[in-house]
Order: structure tokens, then sequence, then C-alpha cells
């Protein structure tokens, strides 16, 4: 339970939740197999031999809970890593083809609560919180925080940004869809608006 107790915490907290780096915390039982491990062999105590087994078929069986849990980590993040790339790729490219688009214009990205329908709803890895990711593409966590990263160092695009606030009161841009939809980036201002 002491293991644990960070997921304990967690679960009875509102609004929180276990993520990976709280996991790292289960190490501490591969210190107590080995310290239970030293104990028996300077011991020598006739229970030696059973709890030995015990605790080698414990730990083995502990190993491959977390090697499972680790390949479930990373394959998430690889997923998650792609599907990104590929959208941020899409979203220079529907910038860049704006009509009197120029590369010495500001962008500024107003982020909604609607997301993309289209999106592949990966719900198979709820279970599984990566830091910077997030729980999923369309969680605003991950959008809000990682877009700008997302799009300069693995696209390459980094434009002078401007702050949303100038933009997101304007009637012309409520007005607009939101993204994927035809019209939601727009010239206003001699700024790159888009409406995420």
């Amino acid at each position: 339970m002491c293991f644990n107790l960070i997921c304990l915490i967690s679960s009875a907290t509102p609004n929180a939740f276990v993520h990976t780096l709280m996991l790292y915390a289960n190490i501490m039982l591969y210190v107590y197999c080995v310290w239970l491990l030293q104990y028996i062999l300077r011991n020598k105590a006739g229970i030696t031999c059973n709890v030995y087994r015990v605790s080698a078929f414990f730990m083995g069986l502990m190993v491959l809970m977390n090697v499972y849990f680790a390949n479930e980590c990373y394959l998430k993040a690889e997923i998650l890593q792609q599907q990104t790339i590929s959208e941020m790729t899409v979203l220079i490219t529907r910038i860049k083809s704006v009509e009197h688009y120029k590369d010495d214009m500001p962008v500024s990205i107003i982020l909604t609560d609607e997301s993309d329908s289209t999106r592949t709803d990966n719900s198979v890895f709820d279970d599984i919180v990566i830091k910077p990711f997030g729980l999923r593409l369309n969680d605003p966590f991950s959008s809000d925080r990682n877009l700008i990263n997302c799009l300069s160092i693995w696209c390459g695009f980094s434009p002078e940004y401007v702050d949303a606030e100038s933009f997101e009161n304007m009637k012309e841009v409520e007005e607009m869809p939101v993204y994927p939809d035809d019209g939601s980036i727009r010239i206003i201002n001699n700024t790159v608006v888009v409406k995420l």
C-alpha cells in the first residue's frame, strides 16, 4: 500500500489523475525483494527455499506487468506524436495556402472547445496519461500547452505569434468556422488568424 500511496491519494482527490511519472514509485517493490533475499540468505532460515521461490515468482510477475505497461506507454506516445506531426503539417500547409499569404506575416491561433470530428478516437489508451501529450490529441491541456512547440520543434514552422486576445472578440473571427472547415484560416489586419 505504501508503494502505491500516490495512486490512492490521486484517486481519492477530485480532478486528479495518475500519470506515468507517479508509477515509477513501484521501483520500491524491487528494492523490497532484494532486501528480502538478502535477509533470507544471511539468516539461512528453514523457509528460505519457499520464500525465495515465492519472492522470485512475485518479482518476475511485477517485471512482466511493468514491461507491458511501459510498452503501452511508448506505443501511445508514438501514435500521438505521429498524429500530431501529421495534423500540424496539414495545418502549416493550409496556413501557407491562404490567398495573399506572405512568410513575414504573424500568426494568431485562437483555440476553441470544438475539435475535428474526423480524428481517430484512441479511447483504448485513456487509462494512460503521458506528459506532455495529455490524455488525447483533442485534450485542451495538450493543445493549449504544446501546439506552438509542436509546430516549431517537430514541423519547423516558427512564425511570429500574436496573442489571440486581440482577435477573439472580433465579430469577423466569431463568424469564422472552426478548423478544419473552409474559412477557418483568414488574413485579418495583415495577420494570419487560425480558429482551431
